[in-house]
């Protein structure tokens, strides 16, 4: 046996949820006569995540956990991933210090050992100490390593790399998080990601990790949009409630934006590099379903394609010469054009976060949270506005930021 040390750093209202999942793992470790997970825990320090669209800081305290997971040696064989087979492609889960090699992203739904290809929930990858590797499914595994208790080990191993997945999560996007009841089948990709976009403009993105921080639990975003097509649920909502979460073309238009995103060159493999997020984002996308358990993670592509789609602006803005416009306190008219829009979430409840520009280029932000006014991304519209500040922005281009907006009839 060998043992491999993994530190992460994690958010603290994640330290609970990350030791009672180590002290079930040890119990099954006790169990089988394993050795248990060992687990160090760091000092508490404080971190900022700084939001991309608005350079907004946000402070939290993380803490460092050291985890010691048992690697157990059957005949020179371990565990090194799971796979979860979706049609072609496959989501992975590494076990905690492995690397799993690419051919397993699309390796079909085999097991090596029997040498039947038919549809599996999950397979295991395990390596050798020769450097070979092999894949076998669950109802081989015990036959494949003479027994040792190997299938009741899988799932242990399975435990740490879910663990694993949970800590990674640092920041407070929380992007890779999990919601949904854990049944066999899912819903319709594009219905679900409609309903995703409907809750994250009613109420803003709330990641996983956020909500347990304010004790919202079951509220993630993910979790509320599964909750809101959910027939009972529906049921006994209010006619204001459910006109409130009401999805519109514009939701619809979001949610199949991110969609074909997900599916365009952008996250072909033969093209670029793809993280293992990323290539686990895409093959969610090329279902026409998404899995109960992989709900967060589909949810989670609103914000990265948001990301993204913010890169790409400024990346146009670059092209352009932006300049500042008026004088602070000066009241203007403006003619512009929208090229952002974004739902935030602040102290003070919800505002609409805006990025323009004008017929001559220049870059214009701005904070919105009245009910008068509703441009969409690509209106060109006339303004009122105030100067507030002039400000670079953090790719040295010139920005005029306007409070006090309103649409000019």
């Amino acid at each position: 046996m060998q043992d491999s040390n993994n530190t992460r750093t994690i958010p603290v209202w994640n330290r609970e949820s990350v030791q009672n999942k180590i002290d079930k793992i040890n119990r099954r470790c006790e169990r089988f006569g394993w050795t248990p997970v060992a687990v160090v825990w760091g000092d508490t320090r404080e971190t900022f995540y700084k939001d991309p669209h608005t350079g907004t800081k946000t402070y939290y305290r993380v803490i460092d956990v050291t985890i010691d997971t048992p690697r157990v040696g059957f005949d020179g064989w371990r565990f090194i991933a799971t796979l979860d087979s979706m049609g072609g492609k496959n989501i992975m889960s590494a076990m905690p210090g492995e690397v799993i090699p690419a051919q397993y992203r699309t390796a079909e739904s085999k097991c090596d050992h029997c040498g039947t290809i038919r549809h599996r929930n999950n397979t295991y990858v395990l390596a050798h100490e020769d450097g070979t590797y092999t894949q076998v499914g669950s109802s081989c595994i015990n036959d494949f390593l003479n027994g040792h208790n190997a299938l009741a080990y899988a799932s242990m191993q399975e435990g740490i790399g879910e663990l694993f997945a949970t800590m990674e999560n640092v920041d407070p996007d929380d992007l890779t998080g999990e919601g949904g009841p854990r049944v066999s089948l899912g819903m319709d990709l594009c219905t679900y990601m409609t309903m995703v976009a409907t809750v994250i403009r009613v109420d803003g993105w709330l990641s996983k990790g956020r909500a347990y921080e304010l004790g919202m639990f079951g509220h993630s975003t993910a979790e509320t949009a599964i909750d809101l097509m959910q027939p009972k649920i529906r049921q006994a909502m209010s006619a204001e409630q459910k006109a409130k979460y009401s999805h519109d073309e514009t939701d619809r238009t979001k949610a199949k934006d991110v969609i074909a995103w997900l599916r365009s060159e952008h996250f072909n493999p033969d093209k670029r590099s793809l993280s293992d997020y990323e290539w686990n984002l895409s093959t969610v996308a090329g279902e026409e379903y998404v899995s109960w358990k992989h709900t967060g993670l589909a949810a989670s592509a609103f914000a990265c394609y948001d990301r993204y789609r913010t890169v790409q602006a400024e990346i146009k803005q670059d092209e352009r010469a932006s300049d500042y416009v008026g004088n602070v306190k000066e009241r203007l008219t403006l003619s512009l054009t929208v090229d952002i829009k974004r739902n935030i979430e602040t102290d003070f409840g919800m505002s609409v976060f805006y990025i323009m520009h004008d017929a001559d280029g220049n870059k214009f932000i701005c904070f919105y949270s009245g009910s008068t006014f509703d441009a969409e991304e690509n209106d060109t519209i006339k303004i009122k506005g105030t100067v507030k500040k002039h400000e670079i922005d953090r790719n040295g281009i010139k920005q005029t930021v306007l409070t006090r907006i309103s649409e000019v009839k």
